[in-house]
């Protein structure tokens, strides 16, 4: 697999996290906000809350600042990585436009396996049947069949008689993660 597919896997998982949507729209909303405001704001416990917001940090979704003892947390400014500069805007407008965090974990979901991404790839260089999806990936019938359920749920994935088929998601957020999943 490659390092992208593996970015992509691990920033999916750890957006697929309420607790990390909570403190993540927490920091859009209030933006500077330190371990223990954060915490308190979210009705977690700081442990908790610092160790979630390493997850969102090493992800680049947001920034750590020192002042003297305390950690703050902001939004990241300007993403230098391309995964953080599609989805940053993508995850604002579903705090903006009041999107549950189970239909976000559910559309993250679709992308935390590099076999899915590797499914959603073969589809979108070519509609394939599902013998062809197993030569090209290698999978076994019943791995395959997981996967093809898991993007046909999260409606990344269509048939049309003995082909599958790449589908456009209906969600902002969807879309940007099939755009990186196939990049």
């Amino acid at each position: 697999m490659s390092t992208h597919q593996t970015a992509i896997t691990r920033i999916c998982r750890t957006l697929a996290h309420s607790t990390r949507l909570q403190l993540l729209w927490a920091i859009f909303e209030d933006g500077d906000l330190c371990v223990r405001d954060l915490a308190l704001q979210t009705g977690i416990s700081a442990p908790n809350a610092s160790n979630q917001l390493q997850a969102l940090s090493e992800k680049e979704l947001i920034i750590p600042t020192r002042d003297k003892l305390k950690i703050f947390y902001q939004p990241v400014k300007r993403p230098e990585t391309l995964c953080a500069k599609a989805l940053l805007p993508a995850l604002k407008d579903c705090q903006d436009n009041d999107v549950s965090f189970k239909k976000i974990i559910h559309e993250a979901t679709a992308f935390t396996h590099e076999r899915r991404i590797q499914v959603v790839r073969c589809l979108a260089a070519s509609d394939e049947t599902f013998g062809s999806l197993i030569k090209k990936t290698g999978m076994t019938t019943p791995s395959l069949n997981r996967h093809l359920k898991k993007l046909f749920d999260r409606k990344v994935v269509q048939k049309q008689g003995k082909v599958y088929q790449l589908q456009q998601p209906g969600s902002m957020l969807a879309r940007c993660l099939l755009k990186l999943a196939v990049q």
